[in-house]
């Protein structure tokens, strides 16, 4: 590829020649290397050590959680049985006034139908 000799001055400025090469390229590129590998050893000297504490913490938790579970179902298992047995009357309670409340508007729509008809008369 061939550039002018009248080329712009922002390219001459950035080190392009007319062969496609640049100045300094391998300088900056080894530069760049050399800061990618820095941040991939920090990052693994800093990060390994978080993730293990990290995956040590949540191991903990499990084991925590598999002892203490069947330890809370024998404390509260007695509970566990009143519970449900307030949670059904609750629920036959709120379906019991549904059906009264379903009545009563059938009740006023037969109501209102008849007067209705006896205003017609």
């Amino acid at each position: 590829m061939t550039i002018s000799s009248n080329q712009p001055q922002e390219l001459s400025s950035l080190g392009f020649y007319g062969d496609g090469s640049s100045k300094n390229i391998g300088k900056q590129q080894q530069q760049h290397v050399t800061t990618i590998m820095l941040a991939c050893v920090v990052s693994i000297l800093i990060g390994g050590p978080l993730l293990a504490m990290a995956g040590l913490s949540f191991m903990a938790s499990l084991v925590i959680l598999l002892v203490t579970s069947p330890l809370l179902v024998f404390i509260f298992g007695p509970l566990s049985l009143a519970l449900v047995a307030v949670l059904v009357a609750a629920v036959a309670g709120f379906g019991a006034a549904a059906v009264v409340g379903l009545g009563a508007l059938s009740i006023v729509r037969l109501i209102c139908k008849g007067t209705q008809k006896l205003e017609t008369l």
